[in-house]
């Protein structure tokens, strides 16, 4: 079944970080009508805005569920209700965006996924990086050879420390996370290296750490070493780390991040969301040379950004039938399945003391 806009969209959470700013890109989006909201914050938080695109806002999921004409929904909640809420939605027939990490297990993600291709519903995850230009002309340079045989890859993500970061928030409780900085923000890397490479992820070891000094049962850093399907080996380096860089969710300037492919004749390098460049090198023919691409984004102050419009662009085309899902359950499986063999990993590694 196809679904055309303008849709009438049910944002399911409202107690997680991003749930305004995801109000804020229905609200910017001329595909989206109507907006309606299940608050699942009960007085923890302000309730949601009545304005705008808004119609309804309700605290009881069934009843948001049966407004007529629903098109999707975004399940954006504690990631420990993720599994169940998705599962509601689709038993009611909604096709979903679900952030990321989409369950607090592999094993969750992967039954939704299955209830999700027995009954044939469009399904997608929040990974919003894949559609950023440089990732998409990076993926092409790639796949078209620049790299030849594929040797190492090299991976950082810094951003602001847990304490501008509310540490008494659920993000940092393992009960409700499911995990700390690994499952919070890695997962876009671990979802999007692969992804750039068209290469998997087969094995991984890793150290974990808190040492935020805050009241947190979830890690703050870590490091991991990577192999990937063509045998070539990479590293992971992150961490709520920098002490200067503000507060808050969308604070552009909280980041430092890279990843770089070195291959046998060429490498490309980017420096995550907020960089408007794309660096590549190619040892190849004529072409020898380094090169940059640039990018120009519009400006937008939805969630994620003008790369964030274009991840729901790309999932507007999807629901119209006109392309493929931006990513999948399974993609979101594979990835926790990476940070569930990170943390095993971990426990086996802090016995082996030198």
């Amino acid at each position: 079944m196809k679904h055309q806009a303008p849709f009438k969209v049910a944002l399911l959470g409202w107690d997680h970080p991003h749930a305004p700013l995801l109000l804020r890109s229905l609200q910017n989006l001329g595909e989206v009508r109507d907006v309606y909201i299940w608050n699942d914050a009960g007085g923890r938080l302000p309730p949601p805005p009545v304005t705008g695109k808004v119609r309804l806002i309700a605290s009881n999921l069934a009843a948001l569920l049966a407004v007529d004409g629903l098109g999707f929904a975004i399940v954006c909640t504690r990631t420990s209700q993720l599994f169940p809420v998705a599962r509601t939605a689709l038993a009611a027939g909604l096709p979903l965006l679900v952030e990321k990490p989409a369950g607090l297990t592999s094993r969750e993600v992967a039954r939704l996924a299955e209830i999700a291709e027995r009954s044939q519903t469009p399904f997608a995850v929040f990974f919003g990086q894949r559609t950023h230009p440089a990732v998409r002309d990076a993926k092409r340079q790639i796949g078209a050879g620049l790299l030849g045989r594929l040797l190492t890859v090299e991976a950082k993500l810094l951003t602001t420390q847990v304490q501008f970061r509310s540490p008494q928030s659920w993000l940092f409780r393992h009960s409700e996370a499911g995990g700390g900085i690994l499952t919070w923000l890695g997962s876009h890397y671990l979802d999007l290296i692969p992804h750039l490479l068209e290469d998997p992820i087969v094995a991984v070891s890793a150290r974990l750490a808190t040492r935020s000094g805050e009241h947190i049962d979830v890690e703050d850093t870590a490091a991991l070493t990577l192999e990937f399907q063509s045998g070539a080996i990479g590293t992971f380096h992150l961490g709520y780390i920098l002490g200067g860089r503000g507060s808050g969710y969308n604070n552009p300037h909280g980041f430092e991040s890279q990843i770089t492919c070195n291959g046998h004749t060429g490498r490309v390098a980017w420096r995550g969301t907020t960089s408007r460049s794309l660096v590549w090198e190619d040892w190849r023919g004529s072409d020898h040379g380094r090169h940059r691409g640039r990018y120009r984004l519009p400006l937008s102050d939805s969630y994620g950004g003008p790369i964030g419009d274009l991840f729901f662009r790309h999932f507007f085309s999807a629901l119209k039938g006109e392309r493929e899902m931006p990513a999948t359950l399974r993609d979101a499986e594979r990835v926790l399945k990476i940070i569930e063999a990170a943390r095993r990993s971990h426990l086996r590694l802090r016995q082996e003391k030198v």
